[in-house]
């Protein structure tokens, strides 16, 4: 089993994102990964002309593709995507979102697959779980190891 490692300022970020939000947001997790650990340093927002309502989100991919750019550039990769559920929803995957992980999980190689974190803002509390896809191809809650100030390089 890897080990998971996620900054503190991803949780602030997701935080900042979901807080008083009645629709879903999302994007990328970007950080770093091998086969041993994954280490989650950053969050990508959905773009200006993302969809979102209460129960879905399109992400604006020109924007995240220039994202994703950027985030390269600070020796970051995509390591996953994360998406916010509206108050009082569950944080189980949809079977859209179990189609989604699968697809983006298909362009990863095994034993570095990505991980998908969903959210929600409720009565004045954050919650999430993060998940991996199965050998199976379902989604797989996963725990984090140990969460961390400052990313290191």
């Amino acid at each position: 089993m890897r080990k998971m490692i996620v900054t503190n300022q991803v949780i602030r970020l997701l935080k900042e994102q979901v807080e008083n939000r009645n629709v879903e947001m999302g994007g990328l997790l970007y950080g770093k990964l091998n086969p041993g650990w994954i280490r989650i340093e950053n969050i990508g927002i959905s773009g200006p002309h993302s969809k979102q309502t209460p129960d879905y989100i399109s992400l604006d991919m020109d924007f995240v593709r220039k994202e994703s750019m950027a985030k390269a550039q600070e020796q970051m990769l995509a390591v996953g995507t994360w998406h916010s559920r509206p108050p009082g929803a569950l944080l189980k995957p949809s079977a859209l979102d179990t189609k989604m992980m699968n697809i983006f999980s298909s362009y990863y190689k095994k034993p570095m697959l990505p991980v998908f974190c969903i959210c929600s803002y409720t009565n004045k509390s954050f919650s999430l779980v993060w998940y991996e896809v199965s050998s199976l191809g379902l989604p797989k809650e996963v725990s984090v190891s140990c969460y961390e100030e400052k990313p290191i390089c």
